[in-house]
């Protein structure tokens, strides 16, 4: 559990070294072998705890120990993302462990799933993507969600491209007003 108090270090703002009060932790839901493990990695770096989610627990467990080789906080959770209902009992045990969840990575996808071409895709097909692909994503934001003021970390500001600052009056071109094209007649027809 982490200490209600952490003791700044010389006037600093940061906790000393090992209290991870206010680092921010990843869920890396399909920590595979491609993307996940390089986010875990990338994220890693930047200070952020990480908590791996896969099917395959050796895998995850060597993850867990490369990532604790280069002084990353990381844990291994295991599920099977094709089954959404099993998302917020997950994402509690993540927040047991971590305390919080800041930001999520969303990308299983094993090499026993294959891409169907446009072309050839059914129903069939389809259907067994949607567990893992649209239902168990909206679990895991309504889960990873919960509790959360939404208002204020989950929203863009106002004008998101300005960083909430008010949009600016068209600039006025100095000098006389631009004169109009003279509209052309109509033509009719002979």
């Amino acid at each position: 559990m982490l200490p209600s108090n952490p003791k700044l270090t010389s006037g600093s703002r940061w906790p000393e070294r090992g209290v991870h009060r206010m680092s921010k932790v990843i869920a890396v839901f399909g920590a595979g072998t491609g993307l996940g493990a390089s986010v875990a990695h990338r994220f890693g770096r930047e200070g952020f705890r990480v908590a791996l989610v896969a099917r395959r627990k050796k895998y995850l467990d060597a993850l867990v120990e490369q990532l604790a080789v280069g002084g990353v906080e990381a844990a291994a959770f295991t599920a099977d993302l094709s089954r959404p209902s099993e998302v917020p009992a997950l994402v509690a045990r993540i927040r047991d462990r971590f305390g919080r969840v800041d930001v999520v990575e969303y990308g299983p996808f094993s090499t026993e799933q294959s891409l169907i071409p446009a072309a050839e895709m059914d129903a069939a097909a389809l259907e067994k993507g949607i567990p893992m692909f649209l239902l168990t994503p909206v679990e895991v934001v309504r889960a990873v969600s919960a509790g959360v003021d939404t208002a204020r970390r989950w929203s863009l500001p106002p004008d998101h491209r300005r960083h909430g600052r008010p949009p600016r009056a068209p600039a006025q071109r100095p000098g006389p007003p631009r004169r109009r094209r003279p509209q052309l007649p109509a033509l009719s027809p002979r």
